[in-house]
């Protein structure tokens, strides 16, 4: 059974690093209605169950790293004159391929965020994620998703540093 599992985990990768990099609107991705195909493909990073996670007991290590992503991706907008007009919520479902390259990033804004702003930031996500790996492997391709908070850069400013 073990070998079969593998067997399968290995065309899955091998298929999906033909499929491409695809970052868009979840909302988008709905539309297509191919999502929850995407969730049987991928297995969760974390789960309360370990057995059933594709960290198993490394699941502190993943979840340290999943919010690193986000630290990272937000200097690569700073970097890129990317602010926020408001204090902006967001859902991201995060999709892995077993190499830690990113395959698939869906995001939702929570609030108004204007159609311009939305395309330039999807422009660069998509640019930083050509070059981004998250920096855990796995034997197979694995997922998460969760929500993020993006600030104004006026409000990242004040806020203190903690060491």
């Amino acid at each position: 059974m073990r070998i079969r599992e593998t067997l399968i985990a290995l065309l899955i990768s091998l298929g999906l690093q033909c499929v491409g990099q695809e970052v868009m609107s979840i909302n988008a991705y709905l539309a297509i209605g191919k999502l929850a195909d995407l969730d049987t493909l991928y297995q969760s990073g974390v789960d309360a169950d370990s057995t059933r996670a594709a960290f198993g007991d490394r699941q502190d290590e993943f979840m340290r790293n999943y919010s690193a992503f986000y630290q990272e991706m937000d200097r690569y907008l700073d970097a890129h004159d990317f602010t926020w007009d408001d204090t902006t919520k967001c859902f991201n479902k995060l999709y892995f391929r077993a190499d830690g390259k990113m395959d698939k990033y869906f995001y939702g804004f929570r609030g108004s965020v204007t159609p311009e702003k939305q395309q330039r930031f999807e422009k660069l996500a998509t640019a930083f994620l050509k070059v981004y790996r998250f920096p855990m492997t796995n034997a197979i391709p694995f997922r998460q998703c969760g929500s993020s908070t993006f600030m104004p850069r006026a409000i990242k400013e004040v806020v203190p540093e903690t060491r």
